[in-house]
């Protein structure tokens, strides 16, 4: 299945929405699994509407004896919705979950070259920006070289407040799951 975290290119990129945490919990690795097996959805079927015993789990995805991958089931769209890795390592007395929460691959890249493009836009408009900011007082300021900066603040914050809302929904569902501390 999958042994270890994927290594994605993008992880060091701080602009972009990601989490990455650690769970103290006492329950052994195999409750662990049994809690996740039971709110986690891994048949590879689409939902439907007869699928009712699918429908009543939280969350889709994958569970291996020591590793999970998964993603919360909503009612509405969300492309930005957490894609959340977990690693299960036990020691004498307590068991450590290594959580990381990112952007689904397709989503990120999009994101990306999005948030890109319009940076570099910005860098363009830059020096005709400054030029009409130091002019004299009797010229007239163009807003609409404002706009690329608008868009690039615009699209940061489309992706990070939907992200930020359902890791932090995740992260407590999964606390209290497994009975786990930061």
């Amino acid at each position: 299945m999958f042994s270890h975290f994927e290594r994605n290119i993008f992880d060091d990129i701080m602009l972009v929405p990601y989490e990455k945490y650690v769970l103290i919990t006492r329950l052994s690795p195999q409750e662990i699994h049994y809690r996740l097996d039971q709110i986690v959805d891994t048949s590879k079927h689409f939902n439907t509407i007869f699928s009712m015993a699918r429908r009543e789990k939280l969350y889709h995805g994958e569970l291996s004896e020591s590793n999970f991958k998964i993603v919360r089931k909503i009612g509405y769209r969300n492309s930005f919705l957490p894609v959340i890795q977990g690693r299960v390592s036990s020691s004498a007395q307590q068991t450590r979950i290594d959580i990381q929460m990112r952007l689904h691959m397709a989503v990120l890249i999009f994101i990306i070259v999005w948030l890109g493009v319009v940076g570099l836009v910005c860098i363009a408009t830059m020096p005709t920006l400054m030029k009409q900011l130091f002019q004299a007082a009797g010229e007239k300021f163009d807003p609409k070289l404002l706009l690329p900066f608008g868009m690039l603040i615009f699209g940061y914050l489309l992706v990070t407040l939907p992200f930020k809302m359902e890791s932090r929904i995740s992260k407590k569902f999964l606390a209290k799951l497994l009975e786990g501390q930061d």
